[in-house]
């Protein structure tokens, strides 16, 4: 139960963004992890997808704060936000780097 109520608030991270499975023209590529667990479990949840690069902050921005508000309780609760901030970093520099690669017209 608590698993599927997880991946409801994981979902919901992505309305109101058009991300995609697959590959696009403008789209830039996203790897990131959630985190969710209560005090002797800690579940990890990797999320690849392709988004413009605004609706790609937009949803790794939200699920950030998924992983600090549900991994709060998951064993290994004081690396979680390390973890995730670290992710949300390196992605913001490779949105940046992708848009950079991109020929603008």
């Amino acid at each position: 139960w608590f698993g599927s109520i997880a991946n409801r608030a994981i979902m919901r991270s992505f309305e109101g963004a058009a991300a995609s499975p697959t590959p696009g023209p403008g789209l830039v590529h996203v790897i990131f992890h959630t985190y969710y667990g209560i005090l002797v479990f800690t579940h990890q949840v990797e999320h690849e997808f392709w988004a413009t690069p605004d609706d790609a902050r937009l949803v790794f921005s939200r699920l950030n704060r998924f992983n600090l508000k549900w991994g709060f309780f998951a064993y290994g609760a004081v690396i979680i936000p390390i973890l995730s901030l670290g992710n949300y970093w390196v992605q913001l520099a490779r949105i940046r780097k992708q848009c950079a690669r991109t020929p603008h017209d």
